[in-house]
C-alpha cells in the first residue's frame, strides 16, 4: 500500500526528551510533513532520535524523513515544536499549603477562628 506524499514539506521539533520523543513519534507516523528537523541540547540526543525516528518510519512505511538540525536552520519550516519538559520542575512554596506527602491527599493548613 502506498501512502500519500506529504501535505506539508518541513516541521521543526526542538527537544529530545520524553515528550519530544513522543512528539517526533506522531509526526513521523502521521506523515503530515515530509521532514522532520530534530535539535536537542546534545548532538547525542539529536542522533539517537533521528536514528529511532529512521527505524520508525521504515517500521510503519511512512514518507517522513527525520534530519538533525540546530534550531536556526528551522526558519522555512511550517511549524516548529518546543515541547516542555514532562515533569516540570516543582517550584518553592509560596502560599499557606504544605507540599503533599507522597500518597497521601494534601490539605489546607487549619486556621483558628
Amino acid at each position: 500500500m502506498t501512502r500519500p506524499a506529504p501535505p506539508f514539506q518541513a516541521v521543526g521539533l526542538i527537544g529530545a526528551g520524553a515528550v519530544g520523543q513522543a512528539v517526533a513519534g506522531a509526526l513521523v507516523i502521521c506523515g503530515l510533513f515530509s521532514e522532520v528537523l530534530v535539535a536537542s541540547r546534545t548532538t547525542e540526543q539529536t542522533s539517537a532520535l533521528v536514528a529511532d525516528l529512521e527505524d520508525m518510519g521504515t517500521a510503519f512505511a511512512s514518507p517522513v524523513r527525520p534530519y538533525a538540525a540546530r534550531p536556526v536552520t528551522m526558519a522555512n519550516c511550517q511549524a516548529v515544536v518546543a515541547p516542555g519538559p514532562a515533569s516540570p520542575t516543582p517550584k518553592p512554596q509560596t502560599s499557606g499549603w504544605a507540599a503533599p506527602t507522597p500518597g497521601k491527599p494534601s490539605t489546607p493548613p487549619r486556621t483558628s477562628g
